[in-house]
């Protein structure tokens, strides 16, 4: 059993797998009416959505091929061999109801078998088995957000609002890591203020050991995490990082809004299958869409 394609051992949301299933018969004599059973296993497979040249069952979650649907499989010759193709569609979505929802795998387990024994074999019927396992690989994603209003944050934000030109006004940035089905190792956030901007040094949230640094001369902030456990963000709290900035408008963004801060990246390590994850985050601008007590362009 083998994917086909560019698709190895670890697969992702969406996918849509193609297997490959050989067999060969090396019994020595000629088998009857074989038969091939493949037993899907994994909560995230789109079982109703499985196709191939195989009977598919929901009911166990099989797929099963016999000379109904492959007439080569009702005689199979000394040395004869062939294959029989599958096409596993992967959910859309992780099935994630608590937090041990992790570490997702695709499993096919296959047998082939058939009543026609070789006079040799002390069985009752011949068969060969084979199985293969994917790894689901994981999911991170930064959600950005900007406020002037913001006094849950317990920093209070100064400044002309509407902004006006040069004069200064800050504003809080939230950064929210949500994490799906597996651990992650070394994630990075990062993003950059404008040359209009700076900041304020005033740090608050659920940041863990680590705050978000500051360069001042290339005015880029970096939050680093050593490690994040799956399902942060989703079932448990997220770890969020909040700090304050201050932006003071220029001729040029007269009558339209201003850049706060540009696209955010987040990248992290898939402690489960081992590949690299990376994600981004929107930019954001004094329209400030997640602040409910800015009114419609009112930035």
């Amino acid at each position: 059993i083998a994917p086909e394609g560019s698709l190895g051992p670890v697969i992702k949301l969406g996918d849509s797998v193609q297997y490959r299933i050989t067999y060969k018969n090396s019994s020595g004599s000629s088998l009857n009416d074989v038969i091939i059973k493949v037993k899907l296993t994994g909560k995230i497979i789109q079982i109703d959505k499985v196709s191939g040249e195989g009977f598919v069952d929901p009911r166990d979650n099989t797929v099963t091929w016999t000379a109904a649907q492959l007439p080569s499989l009702k005689v199979l010759g000394v040395n004869e061999e062939g294959s029989v193709r599958l096409s596993i569609p992967i959910s859309r979505e992780y099935p994630i109801h608590t937090s041990q929802d992790k570490n997702f795998t695709v499993r096919i387990d296959a047998e082939i078998n058939s009543l026609s024994i070789p006079a040799y074999l002390q069985t009752q019927k011949s068969l060969g088995k084979a199985s293969y396992e994917s790894k689901v690989s994981g999911l991170i994603e930064i959600d950005t957000l900007a406020f002037f209003r913001d006094a849950t944050s317990g920093i209070v934000n100064k400044g002309p609002f509407p902004p006006k030109i040069n004069e200064p006004t800050n504003y809080t940035i939230h950064w929210k890591v949500k994490n799906y089905a597996v651990d992650t190792n070394n994630v990075i956030v990062r993003s950059t203020l404008p040359p209009n901007a700076s900041f304020t040094g005033k740090i608050a949230g659920n940041y863990g050991q680590n705050a978000p640094e500051y360069n001042d001369r290339t005015k880029e902030i970096v939050w680093k995490i050593p490690r994040v456990e799956a399902n942060r963000g989703i079932i448990s709290p997220a770890y969020e990082a909040i700090f304050q900035i201050a932006m003071t408008p220029t001729t040029l963004n007269k009558g339209s809004e201003a850049k706060l801060l540009e696209r955010t990246t987040i990248e992290a390590d898939d402690e489960f299958t081992g590949v690299h994850l990376s994600n981004t985050g929107k930019e954001l601008t004094t329209l400030l869409p997640d602040d409910k007590t800015v009114g419609a362009r009112e930035g």
